[in-house]
């Protein structure tokens, strides 16, 4: 385990930095995303800061301990801190209203999704098997892209939504037989 140290205001891991992701996954500043990723960082930044900065150096004293309860009312009100500042609606769920989200015939549904996804690449095909190809390829790569964001492993429900996503895209490029030949 790195040791760390908490520098006047500001918690510094030892170590070497962190890699930086390659250029083409970096977002400009104007990305859809960009203030979503800000916020997140302001909020692991802020955290970190609420919970360890300006601590004394007995911090494990006792009264110095912050309950579970506590730390995890912090960052909701963080998060839904970051949320407003960049624009995004907050809302709190409850974990069964997430899996009920999730669920067949939800929005966030391997089905629903799959089906968004399908529309939307069906707004960019023309017809030509080349194009076909390419929208594909973009789907694909896509989805390895978020693999290796999130460390090499998807949820289940995102493998299932890529199989959909996949089948739809299969009904989509199917060659048409012309009705009036």
């Amino acid at each position: 385990m790195q040791a760390s140290r908490i520098d006047g205001t500001h918690f510094v891991p030892e170590g070497p930095a962190p890699p930086r992701p390659p250029e083409r996954l970096r977002p400009s500043e104007d990305a859809p995303g960009v203030r979503v990723a800000g916020a997140r960082l302001e909020l692991t930044a802020s955290v970190i800061n609420a919970t360890l900065v300006n601590r004394p150096d007995d911090a494990a004293r006792a009264s110095d301990l912050v309950s579970a309860a506590d730390l995890e009312a912090r960052v909701r009100a963080h998060v839904r801190q970051m949320f407003e500042k960049a624009g995004i609606a907050y809302e709190d769920i409850t974990a069964e209203e997430a899996q009920a989200s999730i669920a067949p015939g939800g929005y966030w549904s391997a089905e629903a999704v799959s089906k968004r996804i399908v529309d939307f690449v069906a707004a960019f095909a023309n017809g030509d098997s080349e194009r076909a190809q390419l929208l594909r390829d973009a789907v694909e790569q896509g989805f390895g892209e978020a693999e290796q964001a999130f460390g090499g492993k998807l949820p289940d429900i995102s493998h299932e939504t890529m199989d959909l996503v996949r089948e739809g895209l299969d009904r989509l490029f199917r060659p048409r037989v012309d009705a009036t030949a």
